[in-house]
């Protein structure tokens, strides 16, 4: 009976919407993982195949393996046509130019392009390609979880839960920041996943004190490293900032759950104690957590070895060495088309098309008088039109009055971007419209511009950091020593 109703105490209303909380937090927490992947263009993976290997064969691979929609050199057809011309006219470049998406600068592979949502089948496919048909194929992206950064955020879990006085108090509470750690390993989040941790581990002395709750949310040290955890979640994205901000309400109702069993236990309890100290009396930071602090560092200078080593320690592009077309970022000086640094020609992008596609549809209307056979797609520029005269008859009389058919702007791209989307075929002009619309594209192996957070963020991030308990321990010890 004694046992029943204590089970009947502990799962009254408070407490199982405290315990459903941390459970809710803990599925997202898995439902949400994550991990970083060296990848060239956004929604597509990139496969190469090397020349000799028809493309028949591998379209026929990436078939049986479940891929669909992959962009090809053969499924290209003609994305836009005249209306009032069977075929256009148009001398410009680019349904020449945007045939050299489909190989490698040397020419010794063919390329193909899968969208991200067949990411294991692809993979799937490259496997076959390489053991049954012995090809050296290959995908511009490989995802390997990073298991060493969460394993050291486990170490530094331990150690605190080692030295803690509360254990329990320190246990369950930090179980969500570590949690998040495994779910999102990237190395401004893991940082953010310490310093809460540590934050845990320094209000640790004072649960079941008087006042404890607001002793914490009033203390420096606990303030500053949430902040700059929450900082640093924010950086990384909205979506790791959402998942920190669920990690602290799972953390906090993980305390409020164990100060409730603690009230349970007293009240079945023939003899109770309380404290004679409030939290206000009790300092959270001294020489032993200050002494605790220093260790913080070096969990924080293995994610600096591990960021400056990344090759070792992370996924990489496995095409190293084949130069493919990339999204290059644009140095602010601008750029030379033949510039050796980047790779030679520059291919065409989103906004080529638009041209090109400007110069198609504008073609019927343009005057033949000195007519030199182009369509004038490379010329256009921002707010040209086309404008047709029209006559209406008023009480004045007959007056002109012009009508603007096309106008080369934002609508006119839409509409286009449009036209592209209900394409029934996988067009390589759809790979260009997931991308930034004046990416340069060129031959490269230079970083993506629209990728992930990139090696200098994460080392920023690492390296601030690793200044921040440094520099609250000189706080500290400074305080001690003008109070001395």
């Amino acid at each position: 009976m004694r046992f029943s109703r204590l089970i009947r105490n502990v799962l009254d209303g408070k407490n199982i919407l405290f315990l459903a909380v941390m459970l809710v937090s803990s599925i997202l927490f898995f439902a949400a993982r994550n991990i970083s992947v060296s990848q060239i263009w956004k929604g597509y993976r990139v496969l190469y195949v090397p020349s000799s290997a028809s493309e028949e064969t591998v379209l026929s691979v990436l078939s049986e393996s479940g891929c669909r929609d992959v962009i090809s050199l053969s499924s290209q057809r003609l994305p836009i046509a005249s209306k009032f011309l069977g075929s256009v006219m148009d001398s410009s470049s680019y349904l020449k130019d945007r045939l050299g998406y489909f190989r490698d600068a040397d020419g010794d592979y063919n390329l193909f392009y899968i969208p991200d949502s067949f990411e294991k089948e692809s993979e799937t496919a490259v496997t076959r390609l390489s053991k049954d048909f012995h090809l050296g194929a290959g995908l511009d992206a490989k995802e390997s979880y990073p298991f060493l950064i969460p394993v050291v955020v486990l170490g530094l879990y331990i150690f605190l839960l080692v030295v803690s006085l509360k254990k329990l108090y320190f246990a369950l509470p930090a179980l969500f920041p570590l949690m998040l750690s495994f779910s999102r390993p990237f190395y401004p989040v893991v940082c953010g996943c310490c310093f809460l941790m540590f934050a845990i581990f320094l209000s640790n002395r004072i649960w079941g004190r008087n006042g404890a709750v607001a002793c914490v949310l009033k203390n420096f040290y606990v303030d500053f490293l949430v902040l700059l955890a929450m900082m640093l979640f924010m950086a990384q994205s909205l979506q790791c900032f959402a998942l920190a901000l669920l990690s602290l309400l799972a953390s906090s109702c993980a305390i409020l759950f164990l100060r409730e069993l603690r009230v349970i236990k007293d009240k079945n309890s023939s003899f109770t104690y309380r404290l004679i100290f409030t939290a206000r009396q009790i300092p959270i930071m001294y020489p032993r957590t200050a002494g605790c602090m220093l260790c913080l560092p070096l969990p924080l200078f293995a994610f600096l070895l591990m960021c400056i080593f990344s090759a070792k320690f992370s996924s990489s592009v496995s095409a190293s060495g084949i130069k493919m077309p990339s999204p290059v970022q644009q140095p602010a000086s601008g750029i030379s088309q033949s510039d050796p640094a980047l790779g030679g020609a520059v291919l065409p992008n989103e906004e080529d098309f638009f041209k090109w596609a400007w110069g198609v549809i504008s073609y019927p209307y343009l005057s033949l008088n000195g007519f030199s056979g182009s369509s004038g797609s490379s010329a256009v520029q921002e707010g040209d039109r086309i404008v047709l005269p029209r006559y209406e008859e008023t009480d004045k009389g007959i007056r002109r009055k012009d009508e603007s058919l096309l106008v080369y702007n934002n609508s006119f791209r839409r509409d286009m971007e449009k036209t592209l989307a209900s394409l029934d075929y996988p067009a390589v002009e759809k790979l260009l419209k997931e991308q930034d619309r004046n990416v340069l594209v060129m031959y490269s192996a230079l970083t993506p511009a629209g990728g992930r957070k990139g090696d200098l963020f994460n080392l920023l991030a690492i390296i601030i950091s690793l200044c921040a308990p440094l520099l609250l321990c000189a706080v500290f010890y400074s305080i001690n020593r003008s109070r001395s």
